[in-house]
């Protein structure tokens, strides 16, 4: 079984999405290297999940894990928001009803993601994940945040030339079999570690 998700970059002056097919029993740490992946980043290790119609956050930001489990002890959370770490949380029990949720990626700047559950697929039999489909490039120069993207966009649409369109053109295209070859490695580099482990015991 597996879910298929759609996932859009926010804020973009051109569609940035992504529609991935993602095994069941994941963890969300597992679900933020697959997004990472097919987004292009640079698998910053900051991320969150932010559930929009409920006060739920999974996070792998011990400082933000820390910072909330505080304030809802102090009483200074209004509903008490729940805190998770996304290394232990599976995504089962959350995608199989739909809720509005939020992904941010990495840490100054911060890059926003819609994340929608378009259907629960009995179907899906594989273990690795898989991309379906995609609209828009990678972003390049992830560091300088989604405004400089734009600009970017800006001078790709009206053929500016200067230094940075020129690192955007020089970027390799979005190439979906190739996406799935490093998602399906991604999967088997896993499972070897997991035996080299299990030998070592």
């Amino acid at each position: 079984m597996g879910y298929e998700l759609l996932i859009k970059l926010c804020d973009c002056s051109e569609p940035v999405e992504r529609t991935v097919l993602v095994p069941n029993n994941i963890t969300f740490k597992r679900l933020a290297d697959i997004i990472n992946l097919v987004f292009g980043w640079n698998n910053n290790p900051h991320h969150s999940f932010v559930f929009l119609d409920q006060p739920k956050i999974i996070t792998s930001s011990e400082d933000q894990y820390r910072k909330i489990k505080e304030a809802n002890a102090l009483g200074q959370s209004k509903p008490k928001c729940s805190v998770s770490r996304s290394q232990s949380i599976i995504i089962d029990r959350y995608f199989e009803e739909p809720h509005r949720i939020r992904y941010y990626y990495g840490e100054n700047p911060v890059w926003e993601h819609d994340l929608e559950v378009i259907a629960v697929r009995e179907d899906y039999l594989e273990l690795y994940p898989k991309l379906l489909d995609f609209t828009g490039e990678n972003v390049c120069c992830e560091a300088k945040g989604v405004t400089y993207f734009n600009e970017l966009t800006y001078y790709k649409q009206n053929k500016i030339e200067n230094e940075d369109f020129k690192e955007l053109k020089a970027q390799p295209p979005m190439n979906l079999n190739l996406v799935n070859i490093y998602l399906q490695a991604g999967f088997i580099r896993r499972v070897l570690k997991e035996k080299k482990k299990e030998k070592e015991i």
